[in-house]
């Protein structure tokens, strides 16, 4: 039975993590130094302060695989080590010697395999093993031809690579196996690749010997029980559990979603055989942190950051809630939120630009994430108190800014609005700023042209702007649409029925439509003659792109170049800069 729950307390950077009912896959994720390398190489070692409730050969891949590009002489297969891969992953050191073939120091005499050492086994290892395999194919061909006179039909497997070959296939598109050639003194390990050209094993990209020797464990079982059926042996049935320190190290996006895709297809195929697979991965990959489910997935964080002393746990404690949390937060927030890293969500993508901007410190401490339109928003503030707030519980941080006419339900000191309806509301005062940017987006000649000579005209442009009254109805109509709702409800059976209740809720509606509108009119009418007031409560994206649109310029290339030029003059919006400290401090507060 592979590991069923461990506890591991006091080793290096880790307090205590625990952990119990683990999955056949266990995704490790977290900030750097939290102790994702130790908790892996304690479990591997059998730490004297780990105390684990499993059994199996535990199999153990460092984050840093160095690669050993010696040719394969034709003796190195015959008197050196003969040792199956899977215990060559299992041991605590590695050295590989054979008499009167020189190989260099680092073979020979090996070193320490753990998370703090280049591990020089697994390239060269696969080539010694696929050799060997070679070599005891022939051989055991000639025995039974020797015995038998012939190979009887379906005695001997025809192609004993055909493992590896499918490995090749299934994850390396476009490249297959060729064959093992012993050419004068030396094997090669063939491959040819999509133009058809044949490279050597030491030629493959690092990407791919590193995801072959990462799963070669699981060929070599393979091989090994075609061997055992051609010879009428018992197949050795055998748990296996797997650590991968790092596997994003070499390996592109595809690759990792094809790793595993395999890994979960290997635990499968074992199940049916009657094994046990189970891999642990440490990994900061955002592709893997987002094909995981939900209950293989834990984040590791530092002694501080976790409120029961534990510093691993899941990010939910159920699937609904699990995926709940990747809807609101998407793929980009929930690795980061997997990763260890405070979120702060804003409402889009220019808000985040404007954002960073103005205070280029933001993302040293959040990962930033863009809630992208109302619905999100609404999504947020609907989970917020069903999924958000256990979060906050279990010691993960999550920050929001929102538009002040959001109209969320959330009060706490995790979401914030903006003092100003929005976010270019703040950039709208300083009008010297605006026409800083102005110059350099448009051009100053360009400015004197438009008579545009300084701060004064900017003034009184932006008054001409929210007197003008486009702005005023596109103002209405959004507050209309955040005002307006529509809900028929099931007290009808028949279409008849339907027609009829949504046809009196219509009629109510259009009178209410009208009445809303002219009381919206009559407000921003009065909004619009003050115009400190229209800075702070119009919506400031809709003055932004009629001030743009005047200079031909996309609104967010306008936005951008006055958050830009604020804070070079050194005038940030005091507005930005309380509600960040605010953040800040909370953030402190729930460490």
């Amino acid at each position: 039975m592979p590991i069923n729950r461990f506890e591991i307390k006091d080793v290096g950077p880790i307090r205590l993590a625990r952990c119990e009912k683990l999955s056949p896959i266990v995704i490790i994720s977290g900030a750097n130094g939290v102790g994702k390398s130790t908790l892996l190489d304690s479990l591997k070692r059998r730490h004297a302060h780990a105390s684990i409730e499993g059994t199996g050969k535990f199999l153990y891949t460092g984050p840093y695989r160095a690669p050993a590009e010696l040719p394969l002489h034709r003796s190195l297969p015959l008197v050196g080590p003969r040792k199956r891969y899977i215990d060559v992953l299992t041991d605590e050191s590695y050295s590989f010697s054979a008499p009167g073939i020189s190989v260099p120091y680092y073979l020979s005499h090996g070193g320490a395999r753990s998370r703090s050492t280049p591990d020089f086994a697994p390239y060269f290892q696969v080539k010694c093993k696929l050799t060997q395999f070679e070599i005891e194919f022939d051989h055991m061909v000639a025995e039974v031809l020797r015995k038998l006179g012939e190979i009887p039909k379906g005695h001997v497997s025809v192609d004993i690579f055909e493992p590896f070959r499918e490995l090749v296939k299934r994850l390396l598109p476009g490249i297959q196996f060729d064959q093992i050639a012993l050419e004068g003194d030396i094997y090669n390990i063939y491959f040819v690749n999509r133009t058809g050209t044949r490279v050597e094993f030491d030629q493959l990209s690092s990407g791919e010997k590193d995801i072959i020797a990462t799963l070669f464990p699981f060929i070599e079982k393979e091989i090994e029980n075609e061997f055992a059926k051609a010879r009428n042996q018992e197949i050795p049935h055998e748990d296996l559990v797997m650590m991968i320190d790092t596997p994003e190290a070499y390996l592109h996006p595809t690759l990792q979603r094809n790793l595993l895709d395999y890994v979960r297809n290997s635990i499968n195929e074992a199940e049916k055989k009657g094994e046990k697979l189970q891999f642990f991965v440490a990994t900061h990959s955002t592709i893997i942190i987002n094909e995981a489910g939900p209950e293989e997935l834990y984040v590791m964080r530092f002694p501080d950051e976790s409120p029961d002393g534990n510093q691993l746990s899941r990010i939910a404690t159920d699937e609904e809630r699990f995926h709940l949390i990747r809807e609101v937060l998407g793929d980009t927030g929930f690795a980061s939120l997997a990763a260890g890293k405070p979120i702060l969500a804003l409402e889009g993508k220019d808000d985040i630009d404007i954002l960073k901007l103005l205070r280029p410190d933001i993302e040293h401490s959040f990962a930033l994430l863009p809630l992208g339109g109302k619905g999100r928003i609404v999504k947020f503030d609907e989970a917020f108190g069903n999924v958000m707030s256990e979060l906050a519980l279990r010691g993960f941080k999550i920050f929001a800014i929102l538009d002040k006419n959001s109209e969320t339900s959330v009060t706490s000191d995790v979401v914030f609005t903006w003092p100003k309806a929005c976010i270019e509301n703040l950039l709208l005062v300083d009008s010297e700023a605006i026409h800083e940017a102005l110059k350099v987006t448009v051009g100053e000649a360009e400015l004197q042209g438009m008579g545009i000579h300084s701060k004064e005209e900017i003034d009184d442009l932006i008054d001409r702007m929210i007197r003008e009254p486009e702005i005023a109805e596109e103002e209405i109509r959004n507050r209309m649409k955040h005002q307006l709702r529509f809900h028929i409800g099931d007290d009808w059976k028949t279409l008849e029925e339907l027609e009829k209740i949504a046809s009196e809720i219509l009629e109510k509606k259009v009178s209410r439509i009208r009445e809303l509108h002219g009381k919206l009119s009559k407000e921003i009418s009065q909004i619009v003659s003050d115009r400190k007031r229209a800075l702070e409560e119009l919506d400031g994206k809709i003055i932004m792109g009629r001030m743009a649109k005047e200079f031909k310029l996309k609104r967010e290339i306008l936005a951008r170049a006055i958050a830009d030029r604020l804070r070079i003059l050194g005038r940030v919006p005091s507005e930005a800069t309380e509600i960040i400290a605010k953040i800040e401090s909370s953030a402190r507060k729930r460490t």
